[in-house]
């Protein structure tokens, strides 16, 4: 007893199979159908009842889409004698509209190509009229020979009055292509004397461009001779010049003797200014030893004499020299100063947070020497701003005097 797996929409084997070869009797057929079953695995589910599409006993999910999409159901379970079907027809009827609208455009469109080919015939008026008038005489001349030809000799009479009229439109013709034949005579005489005309002015042009280039030669000489002229001007100053020279070589030597004074006294200056600076850091480091602001002093010093000055004298005053500082969850700001700008980090009382000692030094000395060189606020009386603000109106004389007491103090000190 061997059984087969089953795979998609097949058979299942028969649970018996016989090696021999033997002839099936009705019995046997009838039991091999009992046992072989026909089944289609749907979702992960066999079902042995099933319907193919082609059979229109339901909508399939194509038949459902495009029925959502207004296509036609047809239902024929409720006709008169016919077969139980369901099906979506594979067309809409807006489709079918469509096609034939497209189809009447088109015979449209044929017609308006077939107008603009025969407007865009190079003819004039006038060619118009007279093919007109010739096309009329030979539809006249086959109409009456058509006439005679089938109502006999009794329209003769007729067809000679038409014949005279015919005769009439071709004189008429003939003298209108004479008239045209005149004017196109006349415009060809208008032509010949515009280009005539026109060969005057170019040899008239031409004898412009010759005076004018007779003129420019004229000039060109007489830039030459001033050129000339200048030459003799500027040798007779070269040799003026010499002379003045040898008198102004004696006057350079003088100067020279200046310069070499000045740069002596500049390199007096630059020495004087290096003791300055060497006794600057030396009372700057007796001064600040053993407070936070110490370690601040590489990046002090750096800074423009002034500035170095009222950084280590302000701190004195705002932070005891970094005694009194604000903090950030704990640590340091780096803010000796007081300086409140806005910032991502931001301490206590409103103070801002530096990154490093370094940032510290940069961004309030920068401020400082705007204040000191731009605001032209160089003693401690004017930078009382850097408390107040714009006015001290809110705080009080004991505090504003003590604050220019001390600042104004310790910048002396360190200006010794």
């Amino acid at each position: 007893m061997k059984k087969t797996k089953v795979v998609s929409d097949s058979i299942i084997a028969p649970k018996q199979i016989n090696k021999t070869k033997t002839v099936a009797s009705y019995s046997d057929v009838v039991r091999s159908r009992k046992s072989n079953k026909q089944a289609l695995l749907l979702g992960g589910h066999r079902t042995e009842f099933f319907v193919t599409e082609d059979s229109r006993k339901y909508i399939s999910q194509k038949q459902q889409h495009k029925f959502d999409i207004n296509y036609e159901y047809i239902d024929s379970r409720g006709f008169f004698d016919s077969l139980q079907v369901r099906y979506v027809k594979n067309q809409a009827n807006h489709a079918i509209y469509r096609h034939r609208l497209v189809a009447e455009f088109r015979k449209a469109e044929d017609i308006a190509d077939s107008f603009r080919e025969a407007l865009r015939l190079d003819m004039s008026p006038v060619r118009m009229w007279q093919m007109s008038l010739a096309g009329a005489v030979l539809f006249g001349m086959i109409s009456m020979s058509m006439i005679y030809r089938n109502l006999g000799q009794s329209a003769m009479a007729k067809m000679d009055e038409g014949v005279s009229t015919q005769l009439e439109t071709v004189q008429l013709v003939k003298e209108n292509s004479a008239t045209e034949e005149k004017a196109d005579k006349k415009e060809e005489k208008e032509i010949s004397q515009k280009e005539k005309e026109a060969k005057e002015k170019d040899v008239k042009k031409s004898k412009e461009n010759l005076d004018k280039e007779e003129a420019k030669e004229v000039k060109e000489k007489e830039k030459i001779q001033e050129k000339e002229v200048a030459k003799e001007k500027i040798s007779k100053q070269n040799k003026q010049e010499e002379i003045k020279e040898k008198t102004s070589e004696e006057k350079t030597i003088k100067q020279e003797q200046l310069v070499k004074k000045r740069s002596i006294d500049s390199a007096m200056a630059k020495e004087n200014k290096k003791e300055k600076e060497y006794s600057l850091e030396n009372n700057a480091r007796e001064m600040v030893e053993g407070y936070p602001i110490e370690k601040m002093l590489p990046y002090i010093l750096e800074q423009d004499p002034e500035v170095a000055k009222y950084l280590i004298a302000i701190a004195k005053q705002e932070s005891q020299w970094g005694k009194r500082v604000p903090v950030l969850n704990g640590q340091d700001c780096y803010n000796y100063w007081g300086y409140r700008g806005k910032r991502k980090l931001m301490g206590t009382g409103g103070h801002t947070c530096f990154n490093s000692r370094k940032d510290a030094v940069e961004t309030v000395g920068k401020r400082i020497h705007e204040l000191i060189y731009k605001y032209d606020r160089k003693s401690a009386k004017r930078l009382i701003v850097w408390k107040c603000g714009s006015s001290c109106a809110g705080h009080s004389q004991a505090g504003v005097d003590r604050w220019i007491g001390t600042v104004d103090m310790y910048y002396k000190k360190l200006s010794k």
